[in-house]
């Protein structure tokens, strides 16, 4: 069993558990109706937060927020909070206006009965130089605004996203830089790159992975871990980034979580198709600031023979957050996850249909903290310092013969501090700078067994038993010039080391945003990106520890278009150019660096070379429409090209070339209590090897076309997710229901396709079919 179809199974039978639990609540949900909808009419909710400046943190006085189309409203004070209450249980936009910022629009603010929701808004200043040009509402963030390739999303947005169970990797799959993976993967593949080339922040802590079952080499997995009740903002950015992000070829995930509850203790009970967990939030004694905390785990293993599965997933995960305030310019976060996931397969079960059995167990660990330093209204700093690490120990047989077929026992950590500087050095010019460095251990024990590859090549025995201690450092500088209210220029640079190869880099990078009018933005980037290949690659053979950091050139062309106050229309154009890929002369055709995706691990490479090539372009429409009402939707589309030069100098697509994507998603909240979203996507078919139907037939295995590598495709893949939410608010508490189904036409995608052993012909692997989900979220 691959291990990509944990997450079918967790779709696949999640619903079990939750089919029996749901009918149980609903009479309780029935009885509880004329309490909800008096809770309803009832005006005892209140709004907390604070505005500061998006360039120096510090707080805003005197900003006007109100919500749009009503009379109700609040002035900052002071120290930049406010307050509204006496509310409806609703959600709710808020307008934030001031005196020399931008206008901001913080649309999904959900208000609960006779509780507090707490915000923090953060106003761009507005530009006084040279002509005046009108500014919009705001109802997207400054970094959408002036970055680009770059999206945005709140975390109610990311929350009622149809078909994505609150898996971030899931919701960013929707937009137009993002390859169609298998429905059973949350893989960022981006702008026809590989995972391997995505990264992940979380509060300025890099992230290896987060999914649960981690894939070695890359930042790929089944399903995310990340607690999405906990999360304030995710900001995407698929390409033409700045200097503060290196070790990434071709995306980063920037990831906020929100501080806890400063003014009263409260908890949520979740039950979901990933499993079941809780939360609770609230304040640190001596008013100093508040905490956070959560566990889940999965639940398919206590119901694995209702659901007539064999080797059921485990998976659960612990997450904290506190932040202490130290004084009005300083505040010190500190975070700590641990996800753990475990596979048991049987030899009795594995008798079947003749796959492998054994076990896998991997914990994955992330803490740290983050010291925010605000220096008196001319910038800020922020400086983390953080360890993760991934203890993972895998050992499988063949059912065949019971002879060990792979062992995997790995230690990947690392040490690393991360310092953010930014500074306004005069008006309309900002500085940043910064420095990063880690320090990294690694402990392998790998076996993977003589074996006959896909192609029929019979491949030697691997045992590897290393350790090694790395080291990498970072520095970056930056410089932002606002000569005029219409032009921003960036230019800036990073240079990274990295101890094993002894490389130094150099990356330059530039930007530049034109505001051609109130409505029309143009924009362009340009970037050199470097990124160290993974050591569990490297380690295979001392040769290949001297092969240089792989290296991409991103060329972006972009323009957005207000049609209006809450909606958007952005058109870019890119173009990337790869250099350094590693090649295996020993299968000359394989792209090595795409090898660790989907189902697949690196293998058994020997000596690898370092003159591959790559590139890829594009073109993309995102048409965005944010919840200023009762509606909201994004419609995308993209046209895209990747392609690789292999060992023999012929060029092959890659494996995320879709050639086209599109996808619309859309949710109507016709009241506080009720809301329906659906989303379609459909993609080109990516290439694939075919199999070779007389060599699978005479052994009666899977064996691929060497011939005909990379060089067919599957068929075109497309599906509908819908998903309705229904809210019972009580005096105290807030009830979700909601109703999921996935793939809801039941359209048979094509995941691969394989040689039956049993029914000795070949066979199509589909993908999920339809499958119904309902989910439970009690806040108290």
């Amino acid at each position: 069993m691959s291990i990509s179809s944990i997450a079918a199974r967790v779709l696949g039978v999640g619903g079990i558990l939750l089919s029996i639990l749901i009918p149980a609540l609903t009479p309780a949900a029935l009885r509880a109706q004329e309490p909800t909808e008096r809770a309803s009419q009832e005006s005892n909710g209140e709004i907390r937060g604070v505005i500061i400046s998006a360039e120096t943190k510090e707080p805003v006085p005197g900003a006007t927020i109100t919500i749009p189309d009503t009379k109700r409203g609040a002035v900052s004070h002071r120290n930049g909070e406010f307050t509204i209450d006496k509310l409806r249980p609703s959600g709710y936009s808020l307008k934030v206006t001031s005196v020399g910022y931008q206008p901001v629009v913080r649309t999904d603010i959900i208000v609960r009965p006779d509780r507090i929701t707490q915000v923090t808004i953060e106003l761009p200043e507005k530009s006084t130089v040279g002509q005046e040009v009108t500014v919009t509402a705001g109802y997207f963030s400054g970094r959408e605004e002036s970055t680009i390739s770059t999206v945005a999303m709140n975390a109610e947005e990311i929350r009622r996203a149809p078909g994505s169970a609150g898996d971030i990797s899931r919701v960013l799959n929707a937009l137009p830089s993002v390859a169609r993976t298998a429905d059973n993967r949350s893989d960022l593949a981006v702008r026809g790159g590989s995972p391997f080339e995505t990264g992940f922040t979380l509060d300025n802590i890099p992230i290896p992975n987060i999914n649960y079952f981690p894939q070695q080499g890359s930042s790929g997995g089944p399903i995310g871990f990340l607690n999405v009740d906990f999360i304030d903002g995710v900001e995407f950015q698929a390409g033409g980034f700045g200097p503060e992000y290196g070790d990434r070829l071709s995306s980063v995930v920037d990831i906020h979580y929100r501080d806890g509850n400063r003014e009263e203790l409260e908890g949520q009970i979740d039950l979901n198709m990933a499993g079941f967990g809780g939360s609770i939030e609230g304040p640190i004694p001596g008013n100093v600031g508040s905490f956070m905390l959560s566990g889940h785990r999965s639940y398919l293993d206590l119901i694995q023979s209702a659901s007539n599965y064999d080797g059921a997933p485990r998976f659960g995960d612990l997450q904290g957050k506190a932040t202490v305030d130290i004084d009005q310019n300083n505040k010190v976060t500190l975070l700590g996850i641990a996800a753990l996931s475990q596979f048991n397969r049987t030899y009795e079960e594995a008798q079947d249909d003749g796959n492998s059995f054994g076990e896998l167990q991997s914990l994955q660990t992330t803490g740290g903290g983050n010291w925010r330093s605000i220096w008196s209204g001319v910038g800020f700093s922020n400086t983390s310092l953080s360890f993760s690490s991934t203890n993972s120990d895998e050992e499988f047989f063949r059912a065949t013969n019971r002879e060990r077929s792979y062992r995997n026992n790995y230690v990947e950590s690392a040490m690393t501090l991360r310092n953010l500087n930014t500074l306004e050095v005069a008006k309309g010019q900002t500085l940043e700078f910064g420095i990063e460095a880690a320090r990294e251990a690694m402990n392998y024990d790998m076996y993977i067994g003589p074996d006959t590859n896909g192609v029929g090549e019979i491949t030697p025995a691997l045992e590897l038993m290393k350790e090694y201690t790395t080291g990498k450092g970072g520095a970056y500088l930056s410089h932002s010039w606002t000569p005029t209210e219409a032009l921003t220029t960036t230019v800036g640079i990073r240079a990274e080391y990295f101890s094993v190869n002894g490389d130094v880099t150099f990356s330059p990078r530039a930007s530049v945003l034109y505001r051609a009018s109130d409505l029309l933005s143009l924009k362009g980037a340009f970037g050199i990106y470097h990124q160290t290949l993974p050591m569990a690659l490297l380690a295979q053979d001392t040769r290949n520890e001297g092969l240089p950091s792989t290296r991409a050139t991103h060329y972006v062309l972009g323009a957005d278009y207000m049609l209006t106050d809450d909606t958007k229309l952005t058109v870019e154009g890119y173009v990337k150019q790869y250099s350094n890929l590693p090649i295996d002369p020993q299968r000359p055709m394989v792209s090595v660096i795409d090898d660790a995706s989907g189902d697949s691990k690196f293998g058994n490479y020997g000596t690898l070379l370092a003159n591959g090539e790559g590139r890829s372009h594009g073109v993309e429409l995102l048409l965005q429409k944010k919840l200023a009402e009762d509606f909201y939707g994004l419609v995308s589309a993209s046209y895209i090209r990747s392609s690789y030069r292999d060992a023999n100098g012929t060029w092959r697509d890659r494996m995320f070339d879709n050639k086209y994507l599109f996808s619309i998603v859309g949710g109507w909240r016709p009241s506080n209590l009720w809301e329906v979203s659906v989303r379609f996507n459909m993609a080109g078919g990516t290439p694939y090897t075919p199999l070779d139907l007389a060599e699978s037939a005479r052994q009666n295995r899977t064996i691929r076309d060497q011939s005909k590598f990379m060089a067919e495709r599957y068929p075109d893949y497309h599906t509908l997710n819908v998903r309705v939410d229904r809210r019972f608010l009580f005096d105290r508490s807030n009830l979700v229901i909601y109703l999921s189904v996935l793939n809801a036409y039941n359209r048979e995608n094509v995941a691969d396709y394989h040689w039956n052993r049993v029914k000795q012909q070949p066979e199509a692997q589909l993908q999920l079919g339809l499958i119904p989900i309902l989910g439970v979220e009690w806040e108290l």
